[in-house]
Parts: structure tokens; sequence; C-alpha cells
């Protein structure tokens, strides 16, 4: 989960790279965000966003079969890649029921 202590400032540049890569490959990305950190997404698309004022797991990336979990810290950055239709589709349901519930 996000913590307010932590500094995701790697994280961020990472993704604002990462979304250029899925853009020019035409790949739809979708994100639940907590709202206190709503700032780091200033100047970006945000239409397939949703900022939420709860507790989300953060570093969790579905697409298609896979799962990729990414933790980074300054100490360590890991990243794990899971390869199984039914978890992907139970964090999909996960992300689909926020989503449906807050997307306005």
């Amino acid at each position: 989960f996000y913590s307010k202590e932590r500094d995701f400032d790697n994280v961020f540049n990472f993704f604002r790279d990462f979304e250029k890569l899925r853009k020019k490959r035409n790949i739809l990305g979708k994100g639940i965000v907590p709202v206190e950190i709503k700032d780091k997404f200033k100047g970006r698309n945000m239409k397939n966003l949703i900022f939420v004022n709860f507790p989300i797991p953060n570093g969790i990336t579905v697409c298609g079969d896979k799962i990729a979990l990414l933790t980074h810290s300054e100490e360590k950055q890991i990243s794990f890649l899971i390869h199984s239709h039914e978890l992907a589709e139970s964090f999909r349901i996960y992300f689909y029921s926020i989503w449906n519930k807050y997307k306005k």
C-alpha cells in the first residue's frame, strides 16, 4: 500500500516513460490511484485513472494472463512476473469492482 513516508519519484518517472511506450504500441492503460498522490499525475492524461480515498495495493499490473508485482525503494527494486490465467482474472475482477463503482 502507498505510504506518504516513501519517496516514489523514481517510480513515477518509470511509469511516465512506460506510458509513452504503451501509447506508442496502442495499449490502453487504466489505473486506480490513492487520492493523496494525485498531484504526482499533474500534466498527464488522467481520463483512464480514478482516485480513491481508501487503501489499495500498489505496484500491480495485469495484462492478459500475466501479473507483474513491482516494488521500488531506494535500496532495491524487485519485480515478479506471474503467468496465471486464474490469478490474472481474479485481479481483473477486483480491479473492475472498484473501477465500475467509482468511475464517473
